[in-house]
């Protein structure tokens, strides 16, 4: 049997979803949750966010949980909550939670991605993962939200050929001003 690429997505973009909307009771790892909490203050951020400049803010101020907020430019994106519980006194539960920030789109106007939602079980998972490599004192996996990753950008693809194709017009017309003022400056002996 040979898989569609479209079913196989829509299938793993599925499968996500309703994993995502069940009961989560995340990860227990054998620290204290003082040892937990401290490690996960100074978490890198993991390397799904992008290579541009993204804001990566921690409030680590309560005992029993930790959030990181994403974003660009000043604007808030994503929340990323761990909650810490402790099983024992030197075990600790850590359960990761995923959620757009405050800025949503105003009525009328579009959101930024197709499906938010896969967006938001890719960043989970990222950030499931780099606890899991900080507490367990390993690399960053990647392979470890191929799914995720996968599913975002099969369901995302129409907005993200969107913007390759807006980026390539803006810069073919930065392009073609540069030419145009070249050759003004050129006849107008500015070179010379």
């Amino acid at each position: 049997m040979r898989w569609n690429p479209v079913s196989l997505a829509t299938t793993l973009a599925i499968g996500l979803l309703l994993s995502a909307c069940g009961t989560d009771s995340g990860k227990a790892y054998d620290q204290p949750i003082d040892t937990v909490h401290r490690a996960l203050e100074a978490v890198e951020q993991p390397p799904v966010f992008g290579d541009g400049h993204v804001d990566f803010a921690v409030d680590a101020n309560r005992p029993d949980k930790i959030t990181w907020t994403v974003g660009q430019g000043g604007i808030a994106r994503v929340r990323l909550e761990a909650t810490l519980s402790a099983d024992s006194a030197t075990s600790t539960r850590v359960r990761v939670e995923a959620h757009l920030a405050g800025d949503r789109p105003s009525p009328g106007q579009a959101p930024v991605l197709q499906s938010q939602e896969t967006v938001l079980a890719l960043y989970k998972a990222a950030m499931a993962e780099r606890i899991d490599s900080t507490l367990t004192h390993r690399d960053f996996n990647i392979t470890a939200v191929y799914p995720q990753l996968a599913a975002a950008t099969a369901a995302n693809i129409g907005t993200i050929s969107r913007q390759l194709d807006e980026a390539a017009a803006a810069s073919r017309k930065r392009d073609e001003d540069n030419i145009k003022k070249a050759y003004a400056d050129e006849a107008a002996g500015r070179f010379h």
